[in-house]
């Protein structure tokens, strides 16, 4: 198939999906039914892969689509309705494992009066036709081994067929790294049991009721009053849409940065980005803002002050990472086990710079890290860092980030390698912009990584993400590893 008749095929399903999503807000309940049948698989990947619990699943994605249909009228140009309803089932499969929900309770919210015939089918559906199937009951068990973003990849290419280039469009990751990461993560799961075939993956996805489940529940709610309609819709509450995850006709990532409020001169910073055209009213998209955001602007330690981590299970945690917390979601003001640095130049504060902390927007989840820096002198270098105890047990190690970036001149991942009598030396493992006259660089989501060598003699790795020039980024799904040989 050509390049051609791929755009104008992606176009005709943005066309499609935009009409069902303007269908759907004029009260064309055929249309919404239709939007629930199309995503209906991709968002049980997704709430499968975080809460490997069937029954669990198919009772968030009838919660998912019920809140996306009552906020419906937040969803503006390009009406990307996929990418809004994937950060729904993301965000309300953590809150689910963070709560250890398992059953929702939206059911709860409805009065005395409501009309519950068209949720008999939710409340007997128990799939008993799978519940004691060995081979199904093996791979769940064998999938709840490996992690969450990998579980989600293989769901979405074997239980739900997508192709590499599918899930490439769906999550901003290149279809070359989404290959090598189904490839990686079978090879981890036949540690655990033999490779089963098509047909037990498929055993995996939604149950046969639950479109009409779904579908169902909003037929539920038409019959409440519009006071208890709205009611509901604060219970449930959903994210601003973003436009930022499947982008089947992804545009250029625009990032808008606003003070709002005084700090440094600078003031707390909140991030409104959108993926759009731009350039006057015709081509522009509706900014989405980001009031969770923290920014971290307390004096950053020095290049040594951080202890090192002294665990003895380093590597056999979080299949190989051998960082803490390298998707950010555990954190209380700042992300849990990261440090804030400053390098060279003498100093150990940086007024041009802003350490971000945010807490609803993510790669995969909700957090992230990253910087706001609008000096345009090169040093001192503002890090986020963490570091590992070496052990020797490696003579390479792998860095990988997912970054999102806006203007940014120079931005590095660097891993420093230190011994206890102060020896110190660096790798630049990925770059982020090449500095001096070259262009600043902007994307959505974009994998960076590199393989350094470990010097003879070191005791410390710290993994770093560093920015030098002006421009604002945003790093995800941090991963620091020991290559296999």
């Amino acid at each position: 198939m050509s390049a051609e008749t791929l755009t104008t095929a992606s176009s005709r399903k943005v066309d499609s999906t935009r009409e069902l999503v303007l269908a759907a807000r004029r009260g064309d309940d055929e249309a919404y039914a239709e939007l629930v049948a199309t995503h209906l698989g991709l968002v049980h990947a997704i709430a499968l892969a975080r809460l490997v619990d069937r029954q669990a699943a198919d009772d968030l994605v009838q919660e998912v689509f019920l809140r996306a249909w009552l906020h419906l009228d937040k969803l503006g140009p390009p009406f990307n309705f996929g990418g809004w309803i994937v950060q729904i089932a993301r965000n309300e499969s953590i809150r689910w494992n963070r709560d250890n929900l398992r059953h929702t309770a939206m059911f709860e919210l409805l009065p005395e009066s409501a009309d519950l015939s068209r949720l008999a089918s939710a409340q007997t559906d128990a799939r008993a036709e799978v519940a004691h199937n060995e081979e199904t009951q093996n791979l769940l068990g064998a999938l709840e081994q490996i992690s969450s973003e990998d579980r989600e990849t293989l769901l979405l290419h074997y239980s739900e067929g997508m192709t590499k280039r599918e899930i490439a469009e769906c999550t901003g990751v290149h279809e070359s790294t989404i290959g090598r990461q189904i490839k990686r993560t079978l090879a981890q799961l036949r540690t655990f049991m033999e490779e089963p075939d098509r047909t037990v993956w498929s055993r995996l996805g939604p149950a046969s009721t639950a479109t009409s489940r779904a579908v169902g529940a909003m037929a539920t709610v038409l019959t409440l009053p519009p006071t208890v309609k709205a009611q509901l819709a604060t219970a449930l509450p959903v994210p601003e849409a973003t436009n930022t995850t499947l982008l089947p006709d992804k545009p250029g990532l625009q990032w808008k940065w606003i003070g709002v409020g005084g700090l440094a001169g600078l003031g707390l910073i909140a991030a409104l980005w959108h993926a759009g055209t731009g350039g006057g009213e015709s081509g522009a998209v509706p900014s989405a803002s980001l009031p969770a955001t923290t920014v971290l602007t307390v004096d950053a330690p020095n290049l040594l002050s951080a202890p090192a981590r002294t665990d003895a299970a380093t590597v056999a945690e979080n299949e190989g990472n051998l960082l803490f917390n390298g998707s950010f979601e555990d954190g209380n003001g700042e992300p849990a086990h990261w440090k804030k640095g400053v390098q060279g130049g003498g100093g150990t504060s940086l007024p041009d710079v802003q350490w971000v902390y945010s807490r609803d927007r993510g790669h995969t989840g909700t957090s992230a890290i990253g910087f706001h820096r609008e000096g345009r002198r090169y040093f001192p270098i503002a890090e986020w860092y963490q570091d590992v105890e070496h052990h020797g047990m490696g003579d390479t190690i792998r860095v990988s980030a997912m970054v999102a970036a806006k203007d940014v001149t120079k931005a590095r991942l660097d891993v420093q390698f230190l011994t206890n009598v102060g020896g110190w030396s660096h790798a630049w493992v990925s770059s982020i912009g090449g500095g001096g006259d070259s262009d600043p660089v902007s994307h959505n989501w974009t994998e960076y990584s590199g393989t350094a060598t470990v010097p003879e003699g070191t005791d410390r790795i710290r993994v770093s993400i560093q920015i030098y020039g002006p421009g604002m980024l945003l790093v995800d799904d941090v991963r620091a590893e020991y290559p296999q040989p």
